[in-house]
């Protein structure tokens, strides 16, 4: 399936193309890889429907390559593809990359850029990623997965740019989630709502406000190792 799809857009861009795609995502790469460490204080706000979530504040602590940890005191139920999004993650495994054209969004000119995984064991299908030429970031992103639906981001951003870290996430879901499901039917109920879903698939938005950001404060690994409770 994915060499069918390879095929496909190397066929319809095979004569437009004049950019070298992975130059493109690795001066992207080039500018986050800057970053050696941050912390960042987040809002985030949840609009679902069926579903009322309070908003949410909480605290994330970040150091390359892959270490994350996030503080909290607010309780919700999200879907982790909005909170622990990365544009950049993805860009770490093996692809292909298929530069498709030159495009504008929001008065910004852009790279548009199609990404197919090459390992058979992610669920990610096909990316197409929209990077600001001028400021070698991405501001776009929308993921088509197996099984999962589909997540469109967009990115802006502020005086971090130059380490590519946004200001603001808007990130649209429209995917499969069991669990969810239930707290759907739950409300539903609760609500004395009769009517039933058609389908099992649900939709929302997830935006995400990024403030007072911490740039490479030399945070040391044993800050990320989860403590056991002692019995």
């Amino acid at each position: 399936m994915k060499h069918i799809i390879i095929s496909i857009l190397f066929c319809s861009v095979l004569f437009s193309q004049q950019k070298n795609p992975n130059e493109i995502i690795n001066d992207v790469k080039s500018k986050f890889n800057a970053v050696q460490d941050y912390k960042v204080n987040l809002k985030i706000e949840v609009d679902m429907k069926f579903l009322r979530i309070p908003k949410v504040s909480a605290t994330v602590y970040f150091k390359q390559p892959d270490k994350i940890k996030m503080e909290s005191s607010d309780f919700a139920v999200l879907p982790k593809e909005g909170i622990n999004f990365s544009p950049i993650s993805f860009l770490n495994e093996e692809f292909t990359a298929i530069y498709v054209k030159e495009d504008t969004l929001n008065n910004s000119k852009v790279d548009l850029i199609k990404i197919i995984p090459l390992s058979d064991s992610t669920n990610i299908i096909l990316t197409t990623l929209w990077i600001d030429i001028e400021n070698q970031v991405i501001k776009k992103v929308e993921t088509t997965t197996k099984n999962r639906g589909t997540f469109i981001a967009l990115l802006e951003y502020g005086k971090f740019i130059v380490y590519g870290l946004p200001d603001r996430m808007n990130f649209n879901f429209n995917i499969e989630n069991p669990e969810l499901n239930q707290m759907m039917d739950l409300e539903q109920s609760r609500m004395n709502k009769s009517k039933s879903r058609t389908n099992d698939k649900f939709s929302g938005s997830i935006i995400v406000e990024y403030n007072n950001y911490l740039v490479n404060q030399g945070m040391e690994d044993s800050f990320f190792v989860e403590e056991k409770d002692s019995d």
